[in-house]
């Protein structure tokens, strides 16, 4: 055994939890409470340059390179990388 105990056990040999929807249901009920913090530290620590026009520019650069990243994992998916 890991260590775990409780919703977080897992299966000997196996990453599977035991109890896969008291598990889930605890792992939803953590996010909720860490996001108010984690978006406020986000925005605190990057500026604020996760919102506006930064973002935004960022989003446009990303949308422009996405033919080419396209061709680039067609590449990789024929020669199986």
């Amino acid at each position: 055994m890991n260590g775990l105990r409780g919703i977080h056990a897992r299966e000997r040999g196996s990453w599977a939890v035991r109890d896969g929807e008291a598990h889930g249901r605890e792992v939803r009920s953590m996010f909720a409470r860490i996001s108010g913090v984690y978006d406020f530290m986000n925005h605190l620590l990057s500026f604020n340059r996760d919102h506006g026009p930064y973002a935004r520019s960022r989003d446009a650069r990303i949308r422009a390179a996405l033919p080419t990243l396209r061709k680039i994992l067609d590449a990789g998916r024929r020669f199986n990388f």
